[in-house]
């Protein structure tokens, strides 16, 4: 028996049916939500506005710009306290 091969490409295109993904729900709506509005933040910064999207580039390229969402989403849900009222008694900060 062949193991399989892998051809090398330049490029590759890979492309989500629409027909399909009307079927299938987020995970997350919260997620979701985030990531569309982010594209839509996106696109009006360019003054753009679709509901069809292509993005390209390198490999790494859009694994950095993904895990750069995903990292800001979760940044997002961290709970962040205000303490500036505990060092009016640290000789370091001036009141």
């Amino acid at each position: 028996m062949k193991a399989n091969t892998s051809n090398s490409q330049e490029k590759v295109v890979f492309v989500i049916d629409h027909n399909v993904n009307k079927d299938v729900l987020p995970i997350s709506e919260k997620s979701f939500n985030y990531v569309s509005k982010t594209l839509d933040a996106i696109m009006l910064s360019h003054n753009v506005s679709t509901d069809n999207l292509y993005i390209g580039g390198s490999k790494r390229s859009i694994s950095v710009w993904i895990s750069n969402i995903i990292s800001l989403y979760h940044m997002k849900q961290l709970e962040i306290e205000n303490g500036t009222l505990s060092v009016n008694d640290d000789p370091d900060f001036d009141n």
